[in-house]
């Protein structure tokens, strides 16, 4: 994960790399064409709204008041994502007629939920946008490389998403809600119409950390539905961190610090672990959680901050035979 940038506020650095990460699936894949929302739109945002997002990082309070109004301090990563993504829609962008989290009912029976209905301009002919937004992180489970053809093998941290799930769900239902007689009866019962929908699928893929053959996980194949610029992380058991070199330093990613490459302006000790300090963390947590750790390699600058350099996630030993036994193993 790598930013450009560096902003002097955690929710602002997420904010701008919310949308500068290049999506996980790929814009040119057949089934996806026209259906989401580019990587190009993205960069053609942050390009537009630099200066406004700098002088929100000079003064953060009302975007953080924002956020914790709107996630009510819970540590659900997709729901703070959702409420980034709207601040950006309704404070930076400013876009016309902002609705989000328009829910679909037949009674008192929930059909699905449009993420966000917006207005592409202010023009009133201009297409009403339905965005599907989430942010993933999928965990390669395959035995060998050549499984990474298939998007069953990617598992997320819990076990309870699957990659091949999430697309399925999102094409064949989140982006056609539109088109169900309930959705169209909600629409019309507030004057609201859509036009286009894309997905928006931020997210890292994780590789094993020893791959078998000749791979690594900076390289290691990937489903033709992805992008080929999708962010690469690694994972391994905590058995496994032995193998780590002593002399490399990490810190531990709360969730809420997933989205954006992990950077330290002032060094501090305590803003890092050695490896064997880690490997003791991740026994400890283990020992009590079932819960994977979100890590980043940390390396300082001259200037003495500590930037990242790969990100991993560390899983109990029981987690890929969980994996194999879902596929069919």
């Amino acid at each position: 994960m790598t930013s450009a940038l560096r902003f002097n506020t955690a929710e602002v650095q997420d904010l701008y790399c919310m949308l500068l990460q290049p999506s996980l699936l790929d814009e040119q894949f057949p089934d996806f064409k026209n259906k989401l929302f580019t990587d190009q739109a993205c960069h053609k945002w942050c390009h537009t709204y630099l200066s406004l997002i700098q002088s929100i990082d000079q003064a953060p309070s009302e975007l953080q008041k924002f956020l914790q109004e709107k996630t009510q301090n819970t540590y659900r990563l997709g729901r703070y994502f959702e409420s980034l993504l709207q601040f950006w829609l309704e404070q930076v962008v400013k876009a016309p007629n902002v609705f989000p989290g328009l829910i679909v009912q037949d009674g008192k029976q929930t059909i699905g939920e449009f993420d966000f209905i917006f207005q592409a301009s202010s023009q009133e002919s201009a297409d009403r946008i339905h965005l599907e937004a989430s942010v993933k992180f999928y965990l390669f489970a395959g035995k060998d490389p050549s499984e990474a053809q298939y998007t069953n093998r990617f598992f997320g941290t819990m076990l309870r998403d699957r990659l091949d799930l999430k697309i399925d769900k999102l094409f064949s239902h989140q982006l056609q809600l539109s088109q169900s007689p309930f959705a169209k009866r909600t629409l019309s019962s507030k004057n609201l119409r859509v036009d286009q929908a894309y997905a928006l699928m931020k997210g890292v893929l994780f590789y094993p950390l020893r791959p078998s053959g000749d791979s690594s996980w900076q390289t290691h194949p990937f489903p033709k539905e992805v992008s080929p610029l999708h962010s690469r992380g690694w994972w391994c058991t905590v058995e496994e961190l032995t193998s780590l070199p002593d002399e490399d330093h990490w810190a531990i990613l709360p969730k809420l610090r997933w989205l954006s490459p992990f950077y330290s302006k002032n060094f501090r000790t305590e803003d890092y672990l050695t490896r064997r300090e880690l490997d003791q963390f991740a026994k400890n947590h283990f020992a009590e959680h079932r819960a994977p750790i979100m890590v980043a390699k940390v390396n300082q600058n001259n200037d003495g901050s500590l930037f990242e350099v790969s990100r991993g996630v560390i899983v109990d030993s029981e987690w890929f035979s969980k994996a194999r036994k879902i596929i069919g193993d």
